[in-house]
């Protein structure tokens, strides 16, 4: 039977999206770990391995100075969140997180059969509606998660990683009843996100007897 280490990287909002509250998260009975167990028994397990961090910067700087455990030792799939960028402060820009995300990448990937999945994060605040733009001295909300998404689908694009839209799926499930605070979802709209990326894992052949499905960015291919 196949064993995948799947190692999160991000602030606690990851956890809940992805985690049950056997391997500590607050939202979810049936996380990846368990769905796996469930839909591919005695193909593949999942171990979960989380590590906090606030954005691509210190993620970054962790695995450059050794005080990540992405340093010492690979993969199979490494998971990170736009939402984190939100965890300091007015964090950076979405230029410096794509900058920041593409050096992460690459040290990730220079491992041998290590993948990369970006979460992006829902555009919804429910305390934020703009009406006009221009009248807005700093830019919403909305507008800064839209920037970073776009950064990361730009990374995707260019190094063959794969992004899990939140957005998309908060728009099919409905923001009113599964976003009651900005970057905040509900049990449901987590229940969702894990299952999209069990798919995601699916499409990949992570529990096929057969090669995994490649990164491969443009310069590559």
């Amino acid at each position: 039977m196949e064993s995948i280490k799947l190692f999160l990287t991000g602030t606690d909002r990851l956890r809940d999206m992805l985690c049950s509250t056997a391997d500590g998260g607050r939202k979810l009975s049936r996380g990846v770990r368990e769905l796996v167990a469930e839909q591919y028994a005695g193909k593949a397990e999942v171990d979960v391995v989380f590590e906090p961090s606030v954005g691509a910067a210190s993620l970054r700087q962790a695995i450059e100075d050794g005080s990540s455990q992405l340093s010492e030792s690979a993969a199979n799939l490494v998971v990170t969140s736009v939402d984190a960028e939100f965890a300091a402060g007015d964090g950076a820009s979405a230029d410096a997180y794509e900058s920041d995300m593409l050096a992460v990448i690459r040290s990730i990937k220079a491992n041998p059969g290590s993948h990369v999945i970006v979460l992006l994060a829902s555009t919804i605040d429910p305390e934020t509606i703009v009406s006009n733009y221009q009248r807005e001295e700093s830019d919403p909300t909305s507008l800064r998660v839209h920037r970073y998404d776009l950064a990361a689908m730009r990374l995707s694009f260019e190094e063959g990683i794969s992004v899990l839209d939140v957005d998309r799926i908060i728009a099919e499930m409905g923001a009113a009843d599964h976003v009651p605070a900005f970057l905040e979802y509900s049990e449901g709209a987590c229940q969702a996100i894990a299952n999209e990326l069990v798919r995601i894992m699916d499409d990949y052949a992570f529990f096929d007897d057969r090669p995994l499905l490649p990164q491969v960015g443009r310069e590559d291919a």
